[in-house]
């Protein structure tokens, strides 16, 4: 009872303001929330130095065919998709299903109910784009399932995220709880993950991504091998066109996992890649992906 007190301190009462203007928000029409998410994207990439310098260094080192000019241009449209993405989050908790009605456009969905009446274990594997919240919303709305999440670090923010996340899946798994995913899967019910993460070199196994050494966490081969899980790789885009989103199935692992892990840790990545590859505007650059070096290499974020 504390806690739910200390949530209405003096120092999150902007964060409650920036919530309900949020809210507010999503009364809009949708239109016209991508142009305010895009405004919205173009203040943080002047306004959130670290944002920007992590996004520049990836998109750089990602894609060094680039000229300069088009990196640039990359980096401008990233952030108008993260500012997109934090109205598309508010829309994911408060818009109402009829709101939402129609913004989906699915391909491929063959393969996942085909997977689902061979009553089978299903991972779907997901990437961190800038689309995550709100495909999840509108995927929750067609299927039962369960998804991994990053814990928030702001209470009041994370509060309503869970809240959210409680409601509109079947079950929503902290990241730091593995147990509970594979719970999940022995009750065969498909969770929803994305494993392009740096783990820390601990834990995690380095594996191509985008010509660089990634340090990249086993856990769907680790899993797919204790449950027997069908692996579909799926990829969800913003359209272009500003007429909601496609969200597509791919056909089913195949031989996967087999009996070498890293080759294994080296298709998912170049999975994911390729994903990125059609849309590299809506992917999070944001995030440190190469933050674990190689042995004897150096840190590309702390060079630039």
């Amino acid at each position: 009872m504390q806690h739910n007190k200390n949530l209405y301190a003096p120092r999150f009462w902007l964060i409650w303001i920036g919530l309900f203007i949020l809210k507010c928000l999503v009364l809009l029409p949708y239109p016209l929330l991508i142009r305010i998410g895009k405004f919205i994207g173009r203040i943080l990439l002047s306004s959130a130095p670290r944002w920007r310098k992590t996004a520049r260094t990836n998109i750089r080192h990602c894609f060094p065919e680039y000229s300069a000019d088009r990196q640039k241009e990359l980096l401008l449209h990233n952030f108008e998709a993260v500012g997109i993405s934090i109205l598309e989050s508010a829309l994911a908790m408060w818009g109402k299903d009829t709101n939402l009605k129609g913004l989906l456009h699915v391909k491929g969905e063959a393969y996942l109910l085909e997977a689902i009446k061979q009553q089978k274990p299903i991972i779907l594997l997901g990437v961190h784009f800038t689309t995550t919240e709100i495909i999840g919303r509108l995927i929750s709305t067609h299927h039962s399932l369960a998804v991994m999440y990053h814990q928030t670090k702001n209470p009041v923010v994370g509060k309503f995220r869970e809240e959210h996340l409680k409601k509109h899946y079947k079950q929503a798994i902290p990241r730091s709880k593995m147990r509970e995913m594979i719970r999940c899967l022995e009750n065969m019910i498909p969770v929803w993950y994305s494993p392009d993460v740096d783990p820390g070199s601990k834990q995690g196994i380095f594996a191509p991504f985008f010509g660089l050494p990634a340090c990249t966490v086993s856990t769907v081969p680790r899993l797919a091998a204790r449950t027997n899980a069908i692996v579909i790789p799926t990829a969800y885009y913003r359209r272009d066109d500003e007429q909601g989103y496609d969200l597509i199935f791919y056909p089913p692992l195949e031989k996967f996992p087999s009996s070498n892990l890293e080759e294994d840790v080296g298709k998912i990545n170049q999975i994911i890649e390729e994903a990125i590859r059609k849309k590299p505007e809506q992917y999070m650059w944001q995030y440190k992906r190469f933050k674990t070096p190689l042995p004897g290499t150096t840190d590309i974020y702390a060079k630039d």
